[in-house]
């Protein structure tokens, strides 16, 4: 039980992380330059 219980947390955590991920890099009004010196 305890491993299926930390590895749902695990995989919830992972979804979590790529939607954050997903948002910020798709954001189109996001100021780009800010983040690599350059703008796209």
């Amino acid at each position: 039980m305890r491993t299926r219980t930390s590895l749902t947390i695990l995989l919830a955590a992972t979804l979590v992380l790529i939607a954050v991920v997903r948002s910020s890099t798709d954001e189109p009004d996001a100021p780009t330059e800010r983040a690599d010196g350059r703008t796209r």
